[in-house]
């Protein structure tokens, strides 16, 4: 049933005929892979909770400099009388080419020397 839904879906999405639905085309990579849509990312969260064996961390909307967009937080949290360093990466599936599709070009990175 799922697979049936999901075609269905792409179906309505892809096809702008009828006018009915506001999304727009739907976008694959190479390989195939839905990409998602820039108005779906504009529409994200600011922030999110984490939270990790019941202690939370707030997660910031943030775009990598590879150009993906997602979440991130760092903290420290306790777990059984341990304090622990806690790092998180969300990343949207499919947002870095979604960034290269739009012509992003990704920070220089440190590894690049300069001579």
């Amino acid at each position: 049933m799922a697979k049936s839904a999901k075609v269905a879906a792409t179906k309505s999405t892809s096809t702008k005929a009828k006018g009915k639905s506001k999304l727009e085309e739907v976008k694959t990579d190479k390989k195939g892979k839905v990409l998602p849509t820039r108005e779906a990312i504009d529409k994200m969260k600011m922030a999110i909770p984490v939270v990790i064996d019941g202690q939370p961390l707030i997660g910031s909307k943030k775009q990598f400099k590879k150009g993906s967009v997602g979440y991130n937080t760092s903290g420290k949290i306790i777990i059984d009388g341990c304090v622990c360093q806690v790092s998180c990466n969300i990343v949207v599936v499919g947002s870095k080419e979604l960034a290269k599709s739009e012509g992003f070009e990704p920070e220089d990175g440190d590894d690049e020397s300069e001579e």
